[in-house]
Formats: structure tokens, sequence, C-alpha cells
């Protein structure tokens, strides 16, 4: 869950879904961020322009395109990985389908096997 910074109420998931999130009583929240690491970057609630991703520390911040392919990264306290699929960024998340928010990567477009194969044949 989120809380509201200013009335710490909890964000329901549905406000979390928009580019600059907003709690019910209309307080903004940040906006929806990744961070600038060339692979395995993290999307994120960056409250204050400049703030460093929670994760890994990188100061640069990119918007988050609409449809990007992410998943979670969440590690229970058993030290179990999240088991929900990849998702596409504002259509079906987040949060993931378990409802995790803490973390949050954007995945590497993959090349399908049929698509790969048919590259192979026109060499």
């Amino acid at each position: 869950m989120v809380e509201c910074g200013q009335c710490h109420e909890q964000v329901l998931f549905s406000f979390l879904r928009q580019p600059q999130p907003r709690c019910e009583r209309d307080h903004e929240l940040g906006r929806w961020v990744r961070c600038g690491k060339k692979k395995g970057r993290h999307l994120y609630i960056n409250p204050l322009q400049g703030d460093a991703c929670p994760i890994c520390g990188n100061r640069k911040v990119v918007d988050v395109e609409f449809g990007t392919l992410v998943r979670c990264l969440h590690i229970s306290r058993e030290g179990k990985s999240c088991i929900s699929p990849r998702y596409k960024w504002m259509v079906d998340g987040p949060p993931c389908y378990m409802n995790h928010l803490d973390q949050i990567q954007e995945e590497e477009p993959q090349v399908h096997t049929a698509e790969v194969n048919s590259s192979r044949k026109n060499q």
C-alpha cells in the first residue's frame, strides 16, 4: 500500500494507475518514473524532482511509457520471489497481481522464438 504524505490515508490501487497519482483527497503523490540505469531499470513514485531511486540509488529519472513491460521483484519474508507474471504498465498494473508495489523493474523486450527462427531462415 501507498500512504499519502499529506493526509496519511492509504491510497487505493486504482488511484495509482495514472502518470501522476493522487490520493482520494486530490493530494499529489509525485509521478511514476524509472531510474536511468542501462539495464534493470526500477519503477517508483518520485515525490520530488531529482530524488534517487530507492532501490539502486540512481539519480537520473525518465518517465515511464504506457504499456511498458514490467515485473515485480518483491521478495517475501521467507525469501521467495513474487510469482506474478510480467505485466503491462498502466494496463494490467500497478500493482502486480499479488498487490506488491515495493520493487518493480522494467523488463527487457524479448524476441519470440518464431521471430528468431524466421530471421534465421532469411539469412
